[in-house]
Parts: structure tokens; sequence; C-alpha cells
């Protein structure tokens, strides 16, 4: 059980490595902490609330320059 444990967590740890968006890995990185009760539910939708805000003016800022 605790080996398996411990898989799940470095899996995750590597695809928060491996993601090379900043946002998208700040979402990831939320996400595990969530899952891992490091954080609490209402304070990771906050953070997904702020990454979708950034990726949306991200998004507005490459089609202005567009």
């Amino acid at each position: 059980m605790y080996r398996d444990q411990r898989r799940v967590l470095f899996q995750r740890e590597l695809a928060e490595r491996e993601c090379e968006d900043v946002l998208d890995r700040a979402l990831l990185r939320a996400q595990n902490s969530k899952l891992n009760g490091v954080i609490s539910a209402p304070e990771y939708y906050k953070i997904e609330e702020r990454v979708s805000s950034l990726k949306k003016l991200r998004f507005t800022e490459d089609y202005e320059r567009l």
C-alpha cells in the first residue's frame, strides 16, 4: 500500500516537472496539493479561477499582438 502511494506521488510530481506551461504547472501543483490534503478544496478552486483568468489574459494579449 505504501509503495503504491509513493508511486502515485512520484508520477504526479513527474507530470508537474514535464509540463512546459507555467500556468498548467501551477494548476497541476495545486491539484496534487489538494489530493494530498495540503490545501483545502476551496483554496484549490481559488487557484483554479486565478489560473483560468491568467490564461484568458494571455490569450487576449497574444490575440491583440496579431
